[in-house]
């Protein structure tokens, strides 16, 4: 029975159809949290049909997960504004993440603790976009009080037609000048993402000081996530590609930092559980040292399950192992199943897990049959003895299986159809690998042995233009990639 073998796989998949359906109806959340209580009682006391039971319940959590993420809590500052106003608000509250420079502004999220209008002040909740037009040296955690103009966002994704939350998230605060801030001298920030944040500025400046404008912004993307100075034409060339995925930080970025930490602590002969233990908090700390952006968050879990199954000497099974990642990101934040990045993530690893396989035994191990058996048997991978070519035919299916995988979603979101990819990708993927480890080298350098940071930083760009040009390469051949 699928459920006995797969029983976290089944109980994922019932809750993302409850998400789904609650994206497609109106339904109020009391009536959807009233409904969920109800089948909660039989499903936990009544052991006849029991599994019915809780498999609806899981379906009933789907619903209501996401009906309780699209509503306005009770304190939100919504319910204090009036957008026909003239006259400016006064909100107190923190920076709640990263700030960044755009336009010549200074913008960063603020989480609002109260609000001011009317000569009135009242303690609220919810996170707004603050615009300043000054440049002023903002960082996270930093108590501000802060004068200016509400306004709603003007950009509204698929679901924000009906998700107040996700619309007054994104809600704007435009401040024109510095003396419109005051600054309280308090930091409320967390200390472990203060840290991480600590960090990554310096790995940032040590990647400026040795690497080339263009190959930084490059670098700054595969190891930060940064993707904010790479040229345009670029990005552009990659998404024709299909290589896009390499300037991301994602489970690829993710599992590469796991491997070499594992490395490092293993050339330290520290033993095997202590290994994993130490770099459980070291993967929290890199996802959010980057900002830990969805796409991260997603791999960091991932992984996360993985080791833990290996602490407690248990063989994971992949695809619970994968529903067990997937379930934790959306009880958190059900609007992720909606997410491109999110369906692409968990597409692709299942298009490996499952089709990987699938292919290798049909296409390289099949032995029986056929027009041609004589080249089945040289395509036998376990009679091939050249161990480049076995290589290369591997990865070749590998890089196949992800591409089946997302394809369909590429399409459908991207109006792109790329062939290429699937070649493309087999030979950028290990030299992405490559520019990765050489690219955290280069940090360490920088930081412990600057004497040799400058011959690291001629490697990276070097390897960086071997890498833009392969895929300008590839671009180039007939029937590379198609607009849909």
């Amino acid at each position: 029975m699928i459920f006995m073998r797969y029983p976290l796989a089944v109980l994922t998949f019932i809750f993302c159809c409850g998400i789904a359906l609650a994206d497609m109806i109106p339904a109020p959340f009391v009536l959807i949290y009233c409904l969920t209580a109800i089948v909660f009682i039989p499903a936990i006391f009544i052991r006849a049909y029991r599994m019915i039971f809780i498999i609806f319940l899981v379906f009933m959590l789907g619903v209501s997960g996401l009906k309780r993420s699209q509503e306005l809590p009770a304190c939100h500052f919504f319910k204090y504004i009036d957008f026909a106003r003239q006259e400016p608000y006064v909100i107190k509250g923190f920076i709640a993440d990263e700030p960044w420079q755009e336009d010549s502004l200074s913008n960063f999220r603020f989480n609002v603790e109260a609000i001011q209008g009317n000569a009135v002040t009242r303690s609220c909740c919810g996170q707004i976009i603050v615009k300043v037009k000054a440049q002023e040296d903002f960082r996270y955690g930093q108590q501000l009080i802060l004068r200016g103009s509400l306004g709603l966002p003007f950009i509204f994704r698929r679901t924000q037609a009906h998700n107040q939350s996700g619309y007054f998230h994104n809600l704007i605060m435009r401040v024109k000048s510095a003396a419109d801030i005051v600054k309280v001298d308090k930091n409320k920030g967390l200390k472990l993402k203060a840290f991480a944040l600590l960090i990554k500025a310096k790995i940032q400046a040590i990647i400026y000081k040795y690497v080339a404008k263009t190959s930084a912004g490059i670098l700054e993307a595969m190891i930060l996530g940064e993707k904010k100075n790479i040229p345009g034409f670029i990005s552009e060339s990659m998404v024709k590609a299909g290589t896009i995925h390499i300037l991301v930080v994602s489970g690829f970025n993710v599992g590469l930092v796991a491997f070499a930490i594992i490395m490092v602590l293993k050339l330290l002969r520290l033993p095997r559980k202590l290994s994993f233990l130490l770099t459980m908090p070291l993967l929290i700390l890199y996802c959010i040292a980057t900002g830990a952006p969805s796409p991260v968050v997603r791999a960091t879990i991932m992984a996360l399950v993985f080791i833990l199954a290996q602490l407690i000497d248990r063989q994971a099974n992949i695809y619970n192992s994968l529903s067990l990642a997937a379930l934790s990101i959306l009880i958190t934040n059900s609007q992720q199943l909606f997410e491109i990045g999110f369906q692409l993530s968990f597409a692709s690893v299942l298009g490996i897990v499952f089709l990987y396989p699938a292919l290798r035994s049909r296409l390289m191990l099949s032995t029986k049959g056929g027009v041609y058996p004589k080249i089945k048997s040289f395509l036998r991978l376990d009679i091939l003895k050249v161990k480049l070519l076995k290589f290369l035919l591997e990865g070749c299916l590998v890089s196949l299986s992800a591409w089946l995988g997302t394809m369909g979603l590429i399409a459908y979101y991207f109006k792109t159809f790329s062939p290429v990819t699937v070649l493309a990708n087999l030979f950028i993927v290990p030299l992405a690998s490559l520019i990765t480890l050489c690219g955290f080298s280069l940090v360490a350098a920088g930081l412990f042995f600057p004497l040799f940071a400058p011959y690291l930083a001629r490697t990276n760009e070097l390897l960086i233009l071997a890498l833009v040009s392969l895929n300008n390469l590839f671009l180039r051949l007939p029937g590379a990639y198609l607009r849909l």
